[in-house]
């Protein structure tokens, strides 16, 4: 974005302010996880920027998730270093201890950690299966929806890619407009204007020649239904002419060579049939030589056929 278009457009101007704000903010928080080494160069964009203030906004929230998670576990172990159990509890708690067997004590053992486990300090089995099978029931449900989660995602994903795909080829150089469309745009709109004015005018001409010639005859005189048939002949006499026209043009088209005297001419075209009779008799004259050759030779192996046979007895 230009200086010159945020100047003179305040939203422009809004819109850019608050990329410099999320940029502030996302160099902060990259100097902050790299520290102490220098953060490494990246593109920026606008593409970049919605990533990493996406990416913040999660650390952010597993920061705080942590901190209050850390909150609470030296909460609790401050009540537990303030709550200091007594004598008598605790003789209580080894004598029981004590007179129960070793697989008591690991059932025992077992229940409290389970307890612990899943939240639940009164020590009743039922419950505590009640609860397991409730949590089991969740678990299940909680991973349907995070496949179906998954799912969307990746749908979201395919359709972010494909979308950019679309814009780049909306971006390219194919869809820039040619820097006269304004003048082809203003030059069509006042040929249109023209051709507006002119279709209205021959409707008028129109409309005054039809209503100006009397009823059932053309301007031209001639009758106003015309039959297919002769349609079809006037057609068909078009076409012969059309054959006609070409065959004498075939034939002028060996005179174009000719002068455009006619004595010039006629000499010329008697000087080509002079040629032409001198051609025909050089013709005959081969003609000639060629059958008498040939007969010379049939001739030839006539005789030479009768020396080769055999001499009867």
């Amino acid at each position: 974005m230009d200086l010159s278009s945020a100047l003179f457009s305040p939203s422009k101007a809004r819109q850019q302010q608050a990329q410099a704000k999320d940029w502030v903010l996302v160099d902060s928080w990259l100097s902050r996880k790299y520290y102490p080494k220098p953060v490494p160069s990246f593109e920026r964009n606008e593409y970049t920027l919605q990533a990493l203030m996406t990416l913040v906004a999660f650390s952010e929230r597993a920061d705080d998730e942590e901190g209050l998670l850390h909150n609470v576990e030296l909460q609790a172990f401050r009540e537990l270093e303030e709550k200091t159990p007594d004598e008598t509890s605790l003789k209580i708690s080894a004598t029981l201890e004590s007179s129960l067997s070793k697989s008591s004590q690991a059932a025992l053992q077992t229940l409290s950690e389970v307890s612990v486990t899943i939240d639940r300090p009164h020590p009743d089995p039922q419950s505590q299966a009640l609860h397991l099978t409730t949590l089991t029931s969740d678990v299940f449900h909680l991973s349907q929806s995070l496949a179906q989660t998954k799912h969307l995602l990746q749908t979201a994903q395919r359709e972010q890619r494909r979308l950019k795909t679309l814009l780049d080829d909306v971006a390219s150089e194919a869809f820039v407009p040619a820097p006269d469309l304004p003048a082809q745009t203003a030059t069509f709109t006042r040929d249109t204007k023209l051709l507006s004015l002119k279709l209205d005018e021959y409707n008028e001409r129109l409309a005054h020649i039809a209503s100006s010639a009397p009823h059932g005859t053309s301007s031209f005189g001639s009758s106003a239904e015309v039959s297919i048939s002769e349609l079809e002949n006037a057609q068909a006499q078009l076409r012969g002419l059309k054959v006609r026209v070409a065959d004498v043009e075939a034939r002028i088209k060996w005179f174009e060579d000719l002068p455009s005297d006619v004595g010039a001419a006629r000499r010329v075209l008697e000087g080509l049939k002079g040629e032409l009779k001198e051609l025909v008799a050089k013709r005959n004259e081969g003609f000639e030589r060629l059958l008498i050759e040939a007969g010379k030779d049939s001739t030839d192996e006539r005789g030479n056929g009768r020396s080769r046979l055999p001499l009867r007895k």
